[in-house]
């Protein structure tokens, strides 16, 4: 049975918070953007602008952040109408390491300690909290849909 959209009750609070995340990932890229641009343009006449690499890779991994976010919120919106056993608790622990995982590239592009690539390239212990976040997904996908992907939300629309 698929459910009105219209009609249905308050999002999940585990779907709000990664939407949050998502918009304010959002607003760091656009920030980000908006200093590269004045990096690059203003050709240090703006000192307060920073460099044009740091800014460049706080834009790119910020964006792609708030897309894969607003997925992910999608998902596990699909995901709740299945109820599968311990959603809560792996929706808190996948966007827990995410979050610490942000925190840390924020920090380590901050701090200089990035490769200055477009792309972040951050040390390798972050990528631990970014797959933790990938396996609690998935636990909870297939334990609401099991292996078969009739019904799942890739077929439902």
């Amino acid at each position: 049975m698929v459910r009105d959209p219209v009609k249905s009750e308050a999002p999940h609070r585990g779907v709000v918070a990664f939407l949050a995340c998502a918009v304010l990932c959002n607003l760091v890229a656009v920030g980000a953007g908006i200093g590269a641009a004045l990096a690059y343009a203003g050709e240090g006449r703006w000192a307060i602008a920073g460099a044009f690499r740091q800014h460049r890779a706080l834009h790119v991994t910020f964006a792609t952040a708030w897309v894969y976010l607003g997925g992910i919120a999608v998902l596990y919106h699909a995901l709740v109408e299945r109820q599968p056993a311990g959603l809560g608790r792996r929706m808190r622990v996948h966007l827990g390491s995410w979050l610490c995982a942000g925190l840390g590239m924020f920090a380590c592009v901050c701090l200089g300690r990035y490769s200055g690539r477009e792309y972040m390239e951050a040390p390798w212990h972050l990528s631990l909290p970014v797959l933790a976040g990938w396996l609690a997904m998935c636990s909870c996908y297939v334990s609401a849909f099991g292996t078969r992907l009739q019904g799942a939300p890739v077929y439902r629309y």
